[in-house]
């Protein structure tokens, strides 16, 4: 029995009998299968996006070396570049003039 505090009546409660319809024995085998099943759909499901991320990160690094070679190449360019100015500078000044 449960009371209702504001009245201090007994207030009854009702018990709900839900029907379940047919009762299933499940069998451990039944059981195992199902976990196996759920293990094989979580490992497809897996496989499928590991190769997804293995081939952005191919994708990923042929860019960064693409992005490696072009600043070798710039590098490459300021050095042939500093390399031209300061024999220029030899040229005219005779020595090097540091700024």
């Amino acid at each position: 029995m449960v009371y209702n505090t504001y009245r201090m009546k007994k207030v009854g409660t009702k018990k709900v009998l839900k029907k379940t319809g047919k009762s299933k024995d499940m069998r451990v085998s039944e059981l195992a299968g199902m976990v196996v099943r759920g293990f094989t759909e979580t490992r497809t499901d897996f496989e499928g996006r590991f190769e997804g991320v293995e081939g952005r990160l191919t994708i990923l690094d042929h860019k960064v070396d693409r992005i490696q070679d072009s600043v070798n190449e710039l590098s490459y360019e300021s050095r042939k570049t500093r390399t031209r100015l300061e024999n220029l500078e030899f040229k005219v000044f005779g020595s090097i003039q540091e700024p």
